[in-house]
């Protein structure tokens, strides 16, 4: 049995229904994404009332075992400890943590003040004469203590004046009430890589190590790129979706 059944095996051990619930999932063999059923059918199946099926769940929902999802495709849907990423999302690294009840801790690592180089001269139109700057930031994510994912953003000053003085831990947050940029959409690209020694020393990762690293420009309302990002991924705590999955329900757990 994999180490996320083991946890809900141990979380489960005072609860015959919990138990029962994780006998259904690994009996059926459901793969994380499949749907277990809704609360009004597994409570009649398992003949318990909706208020101790609850109990239940949100033990399983603890431990990322699964997940409940509202909306045309919801229900008691199965998950793992991995952080769902969609593609060509806007959503924030931290928004999508929280839905997905993680506990996300964001960290600087390095910020500064430089010199575009050509590649980001060119997204963010500068002009060939223009003596611009950006300001680069990178910060490490990690969930309960262990790292997720090491993140680069690079913004121009000159719209963003301050940037790195400001409190970085949610950037996005930043964009949309400090300097009143509201993200249109986002296009990414991902792609296998091999970690090095700065991103293994921040990954808790051997170099040369597989991480998963995507490549992300931040585009506003008025069609211009306002970020150009990178995220490094270890690849066994993350999963990549495209679109949308449905929306999660709030649960007390790792809300903050």
């Amino acid at each position: 049995m994999d180490t996320t059944s083991s946890m809900a095996d141990d979380s489960a051990a005072d609860n015959p229904i919990t138990t029962r619930l994780v006998s259904m999932i690994d009996d059926m063999q459901l793969r994380p994404g499949e749907r277990l059923g809704t609360e009004r059918a597994l409570a009649k199946q398992l003949g318990v009332s909706r208020g101790e099926l609850r109990t239940a769940l949100g033990e399983l929902e603890a431990v990322h075992r699964i997940k409940r999802i509202i909306g045309r495709f919801g229900g008691i849907v199965v998950s793992d400890q991995r952080l769902e990423r969609s593609l060509n999302s806007v959503e924030s690294m931290r928004m999508i943590a929280r839905t997905q009840a993680f506990d996300l801790a964001t960290s600087t690592v390095h910020k500064t003040m430089r010199a575009p180089d050509p590649y980001e001269r060119r997204q963010f139109a500068f002009d060939s004469n223009q003596d611009s700057r950006v300001y680069c930031v990178v910060r490490r994510r990690t969930i309960a203590g262990k790292p997720i994912c090491v993140e680069t953003s690079v913004v121009p000053v000159e719209r963003f004046p301050n940037f790195i003085t400001m409190n970085l831990e949610s950037v996005a947050y930043l964009f949309t009430e400090q300097f009143g940029v509201k993200p249109h959409s986002a296009q990414e690209s991902i792609q296998a890589d091999q970690a090095n020694q700065r991103t293994a020393e921040l990954l808790d990762l051997a170099p040369g190590d597989l991480v998963i690293r995507v490549s992300r420009l931040s585009i506003d309302e008025e069609s211009r790129v306002f970020e150009i990002g990178q995220e490094t991924y270890r690849p066994e705590r993350v999963r990549f979706r495209l679109g949308n999955a449905g929306y999660v329900k709030h649960s007390s757990v790792g809300n903050y």
